[in-house]
């Protein structure tokens, strides 16, 4: 597969997912509204993206907006699924951080026709950081089946692909003239896990709908 039927074949995925996400039955609540909400901004971005790189050949701005915004709903989603993060604003606090810090990084440091590697990795932590944190408290509940709750497999889904991402984004800053040739291929694994994830996040949101796990 091409980069270009890989790149679409992702979006079909993620739109996928979206609409799975949708459908979940009407005891869900909050939480699988700021996961939706993550899916059709991944999309919006992902075509915006497309369009420019088309037309100006630079598209980066895109991501300086989208991933504090990714961060703000993932960090609201984990607001709403831990206890204690519910009780003291702990994702609230987090997504004000993350407009902050990203308008900054904008602003000072990586400007609008960079990458915004450092804010990558800065969102790559909390939610690496979100995720154990959700798995210890599933860990400490005993009246929860973690491996029957879709909470514990999207936050593993979670866990996985931020995991990767930060690999990769941290050790972009050390590639020298010696590891140039590999960086398509880290590229293709990238797109690869991203298909991964979402085809993944698809399959739970399906098996909640069939009662397979719990909301």
């Amino acid at each position: 597969m091409n980069s270009l039927a890989a790149y679409y074949f992702y979006l079909l995925v993620v739109f996928i997912a979206f609409l799975f996400s949708l459908s979940t039955g009407k005891n869900s609540g909050a939480e699988r509204k700021y996961l939706s909400a993550l899916l059709l901004l991944t999309l919006v971005s992902e075509a915006i993206a497309d369009i420019l790189s088309s037309t100006i050949r630079i598209n980066l701005a895109v991501y300086h907006f989208f991933n504090p915004l990714q961060l703000c709903l993932v960090a609201l989603y984990f607001n709403e699924i831990i206890p204690e993060f519910k009780a003291k604003g702990i994702g609230i606090y987090i997504s004000i951080t993350s407009v902050v810090l990203g308008a900054s990084n904008a602003i000072w440091i990586q400007n609008l026709k960079n990458l915004n590697s450092n804010f990558l990795l800065f969102e790559s932590i909390c939610i690496i950081t979100m995720s154990l944190h959700m798995f210890y408290y599933l860990i400490r509940n005993d009246e929860i089946q973690a491996f029957r709750n879709q909470h514990f497999w999207i936050s593993l889904v979670m866990l996985l692909f931020w995991s990767i991402t930060y690999t990769f984004w941290g050790l972009s800053n050390a590639f020298d003239e010696n590891v140039l040739h590999l960086i398509p291929t880290l590229g293709g694994l990238l797109a690869t896990v991203n298909i991964l994830t979402y085809s993944a996040l698809a399959i739970i949101f399906f098996l909640t709908r069939k009662n397979k796990l719990s909301l």
